[in-house]
């Protein structure tokens, strides 16, 4: 897998230098989830090498309120959004927390009719092969 940036680049680069890169690279590659492992990654290594520095929010703010905006959610935002509370001010968090709330719900009512949907097919493919094999008329004969 191609890296934008490699750990040993984080401890080296000033973090506007890899915030410029990363800014580049999703405006590129339009891969919000790769932008986001990417940010969820300097923060992962700047806890595990002493070189790498925090990342900051205010260098990505602007990119992740966009990414975040969206209307309709893909899975991986709700896995990401804990992550990136500090990007967003106290309204808007709750605004956010709210959307994910909706997002969990939504995923479960489609989730629970995908369910209800696989069980009345069986249902219908058992009464449909009992037709097939004439079960009425055994069960009659007896």
């Amino acid at each position: 897998m191609y890296l934008v940036v490699s750990p040993n680049q984080l401890g080296y680069f000033k973090p506007e230098t890899t915030a410029v890169r990363l800014k580049n690279f999703l405006k590129k590659s339009e891969d919000e989830k790769r932008f986001l492992t990417y940010l969820h990654f300097i923060e992962i290594c700047s806890k595990l090498f002493i070189k790498v520095q925090p990342l900051q929010p205010e260098l990505y703010q602007s990119e992740v309120n966009s990414i975040f905006q969206k209307e309709r959610w893909e899975p991986f935002l709700a896995e990401y959004l804990l992550f990136f509370q500090p990007f967003f001010k106290d309204e808007r968090w709750v605004y956010m927390v709210r959307k994910l709330r909706q997002f969990q719900r939504l995923s479960l009512v489609r989730l629970l009719k995908m369910v209800f949907f696989c069980y009345w097919k069986k249902i219908n493919a058992v009464d449909e092969l009992c037709r097939k094999f004439n079960y009425s008329a055994l069960e009659n004969s007896s």
